[in-house]
């Protein structure tokens, strides 16, 4: 596995090119804009409540808001990606000046676009991200901020010229994907109170045993870790929204069976108790799951 990140500005801007990958990351929220950039292996990619079936050169933008994850099937040392991570609040205001803001519309309708790409369009697009990628190579380099703005600027306006025809919807690419949504939306109707699994079946009206295997083979992970997940991901939002909420109110409102069986899960896949979650980003808001 190879991986290089380039993150001259930290929270600002990152970008980062994978070959190869052990095992498909957990589902993951974060609080920046994002280009992903699918180069090569066989990959399904899942945001929210949607699964699509990539082939090379396809593109997502996303505003890192819903859960999210790529599941690499196959050979998982030919999956190749590239990432270009953005704060909004960084490139806001350029685009602003330059009337320039419907750039982000992609990133904002739906919470994500994703398109497919001719070879010859997409050797533009991979150029670009190498241009910023050099950008960036040697630490800190506040100097050449403006430039790294305007390459972002260029990547954003080359992948306007050929979205309007390229765009595609899961419903294009995945039969099953029906399936996929329902038990996705019906988790996120239902994640503050207990989930069985024979209730979601009778909802969406086919047995639990195809409906769990079916689950797991096509996202690589089981309905009830994305059940955890999105509790996880729930009880980010209300620690930033509700400052003054207590812990047990939370892992309540999130559906957790206990305030100790919540914080267990938050410490482990967060790394910080709740509690110093809240003391270290409240005024931040910017932790990525």
């Amino acid at each position: 596995m190879r991986e290089t990140k380039s993150s001259s500005l930290y929270n600002l801007f990152a970008i980062s090119h994978q070959k190869g990958i052990e095992k498909s990351p957990d589902y993951h929220t974060h609080f920046h804009y994002e280009i992903f950039i699918f180069h090569a292996g066989n990959c399904k990619y899942l945001i929210d409540n949607k699964v699509y079936d990539l082939v090379p050169g396809d593109i997502i933008l996303m505003d890192g808001s819903k859960l999210h994850k790529p599941f690499v099937t196959g050979d998982k040392r030919s999956y190749d990606r590239s990432i270009v991570q953005f704060s909004l609040e960084w490139i806001l205001p350029v685009l602003e000046f330059l009337d320039a803001a419907n750039l982000l519309k992609p990133f904002q309708m739906n919470h994500h676009s994703i398109y497919r790409t001719g070879d010859e369009h997409l050797k533009r697009l991979v150029g670009l991200v190498e241009d910023m990628e050099k950008l960036t190579m040697n630490g800190p380099l506040l100097e050449g901020e403006n430039e790294l703005k305007v390459k972002l600027m260029e990547l954003l306006y080359s992948i306007r010229q050929y979205r309007e025809e390229k765009l595609i919807s899961s419903d294009d690419i995945y039969e099953n994907n029906a399936y996929i949504q329902q038990i996705a939306t019906y988790v996120q109707e239902h994640f503050n109170k207990k989930i069985m699994l024979e209730d979601v079946a009778k909802e969406i009206n086919i047995s639990k045993s195809y409906m769990v295997h079916m689950f797991k083979e096509q996202t690589g992970q089981t309905i009830m870790d994305y059940v955890m997940q999105y509790r996880l991901r729930q009880s980010i939002h209300l620690f930033n929204m509700y400052p003054d909420w207590t812990i047990k109110q939370i892992s309540s409102e999130c559906g957790f069976e206990s305030e100790a069986h919540f914080s267990r899960f938050f410490k482990r896949h967060i790394g910080l108790s709740p509690s110093l979650y809240r003391k270290t980003y409240k005024t931040r808001g910017d932790k990525e799951l």
